[in-house]
């Protein structure tokens, strides 16, 4: 594929183009010493804007951001699953009784 027509323009870190339609040869032949007379730029103002460092930075910080939110989430969803599980809850709760279990042990020896 040689030719495409496009009808989005997305610009991050990279230019991207959207909405995309494969051009065949065949179709475009004729018009081909037209189109090296047309200025790209002039069909898309967004072709010629550049993506400047701080805008590369900025892009960067934010994804980062976005991804180490994702993974505490990720983390505490881990966290919550494992605590809830059938074998947590019943060693949680065998625990529970051994402490009631030592503590009435106790109470019971003083009195």
């Amino acid at each position: 594929m040689d030719w495409i027509i496009f009808h989005d323009v997305l610009v991050t870190s990279k230019i991207y183009v959207r909405t995309v339609c494969p051009i065949l040869y065949e179709w475009v032949k004729d018009l081909l010493p037209k189109l090296h007379e047309i200025d790209v730029y002039e069909l898309s103002s967004v072709a010629r804007e550049e993506v400047t460092e701080e805008d590369v930075a900025k892009w960067e910080i934010k994804e980062t951001a976005k991804r180490q939110k994702a993974e505490a989430q990720g983390e505490a969803l881990k966290k919550l699953e494992k605590r809830n599980d059938e074998s947590s809850v019943c060693d949680a709760r065998a625990r529970y009784l051994q402490r009631k279990q030592e503590r009435e042990g106790k109470q019971g020896k003083v009195q």
